[in-house]
């Protein structure tokens, strides 16, 4: 971590970059401060202690401030390895077990996603929290149903495309850190797949980054380097395959765009060409500032989250259009929040292509 950190020369040109510091314009959440803080733990500076870890939970990880930087800082790493290092030291704090315990489980996962939509269709959504979108009940109960791929608990379907064997990954509906156990059992459970494709942003920037974290591996460093060369997005596939979706006229859509697909992946112009090509297509001011969910930091840190949020649905308002577009379900569990009074919804790039 310590190799870097001191990759950051202190310049600035992240807070300009970062959604928090525009919600609180605070030095600390921006990746100058952060990397100082880092830097003063590594050194000894500064205790590792219940306010430096805060300082380190209350980032996005969305990679704002890597693509503003001269140096291309890999901060969200730099967070991801603190976190991992207070974990060792301190422990997993109760919540994020759950979390993990939860999110590992394909049954409890199916459960949940069944609970959701009967609230729906009896109608007792008071009784749900309130950032969970009743609308993506649906979504969540079929993305659970048969194999996922993220336990390995199943062997995955294949399909031939073209020629290819062709896998389907189903994402696990948050962002989860995977641990390393799990993503062996992902490479050898995908291990005879041409093309691996996910519908999730951010579990596809992860398994894309396999090769980067077991390069060092000698018994899996090829290994995933084959794996994270098969992994590609939903629109990112459907673009190179030459897929033209049915045109369905007065559609005005808008699109935005997930951290780790944007980002985390490169993959910015498939999903715009596949919805121009479906109807009217309205470019979002800032489509690509996170939208403030970036997995649980919506639930841990709720009033910045809201005020990332705020401006995004503003940026909406403004185009016009009757569906907002993602990619990722983290970002449409949280731009599904405050629509009441709205006069658009928010769907899957995959419920639009339809």
């Amino acid at each position: 971590m310590k190799a870097l950190v001191n990759q950051c020369d202190r310049c600035g040109a992240c807070l300009a970059a970062c959604p928090l510091y525009a919600a609180a314009g605070r030095e600390s959440s921006v990746a100058r401060g952060k990397t100082a803080i880092a830097r003063a733990i590594l050194e000894n500076a500064l205790p590792a202690d219940s306010a430096a870890k805060q300082q380190m939970d209350i980032c996005l990880l969305c990679k704002s401030c890597t693509a503003a930087c001269p140096n291309k800082v890999p901060t969200d790493e730099i967070m991801a390895l603190a976190r991992q290092r207070f974990a060792d030291e301190k422990g997993v704090s109760f919540f994020h077990r759950i979390i993990g315990v939860f999110l590992e489980s394909n049954l409890m996962i199916a459960m949940a996603a069944k609970a959701i939509a009967f609230s729906k269709k009896v109608g007792i959504a008071k009784l749900l929290p309130s950032s969970f979108p009743l609308g993506c009940s649906e979504i969540y109960q079929e993305s659970v149903s048969g194999p996922r791929g993220l336990s390995g608990e199943s062997e995955p379907n294949f399909q031939e495309v073209a020629g290819k064997k062709v896998a389907y990954f189903k994402g696990c509906a948050m962002k989860l850190l995977f641990a390393e156990r799990l993503a062996k059992r992902n490479m050898t459970a995908f291990a005879e797949a041409d093309l691996i494709v996910t519908d999730c942003a951010s579990c596809g920037s992860v398994l894309k980054s396999y090769g980067k974290r077991f390069a060092k591996d000698d018994e899996w460093s090829e290994r995933a380097k084959v794996f994270s060369a098969k992994v590609m997005g939903l629109s990112e596939y459907l673009a190179s395959a030459g897929y033209v979706p049915p045109r369905k006229d007065g559609l005005k859509t808008t699109y935005h765009d997930p951290c780790h697909l944007v980002r985390g992946q490169g993959i910015r112009q498939e999903p715009r060409m596949l919805l121009r090509q479906v109807g009217d297509y309205q470019e979002l001011l800032k489509a690509d500032v996170c939208c403030g969910g970036a997995g649980t930091f919506h639930i841990e840190f709720p009033e910045i989250s809201d005020q990332i949020l705020a401006e995004k649905h503003c940026n909406i308002s403004k185009t016009g259009a009757v569906i907002i577009v993602t990619e990722c379900p983290a970002c449409l569990l949280q731009l599904s929040k405050g629509l009441d009074g709205k006069n658009y919804e928010v769907l899957h790039i995959s419920q639009v292509l339809e």
